[in-house]
């Protein structure tokens, strides 16, 4: 369990289950958007290749660190993007990557 520091830290530490959970390319896990989550239902809308929709399952651990995420962390942050930085700006990897 890691210890609510900073945003960054959690932001991080969320990046890497959901990764590790889905195994969902980079580029489509950096490409997040909030609009691409269901956590009624554990499941993530994936962006893929070819303009090609995919829906993905999360395990019950990822849903719970997504809801702490965006009711504690992204309450402050305004962003279209998941995973972007504390001034709501995307990664460099989410537009180019």
């Amino acid at each position: 369990h890691v210890p609510a520091r900073s945003f960054e830290r959690q932001r991080n530490y969320l990046i890497v289950n959901v990764f590790w959970d889905t195994m969902i390319r980079r580029r489509e896990l950096l490409r997040l958007k909030m609009d691409d989550l269901n956590l009624t239902d554990g499941i993530l809308k994936i962006h893929g290749k070819g303009r090609k929709q995919r829906y993905v399952p999360m395990g019950t651990n990822t849903i719970r660190l997504l809801h702490k995420y965006i009711n504690f962390h992204r309450k402050r942050v305004i962003s279209v993007y998941l995973f972007c930085y504390r001034s709501g700006e995307p990664n460099k990897a989410q537009i180019y990557g």
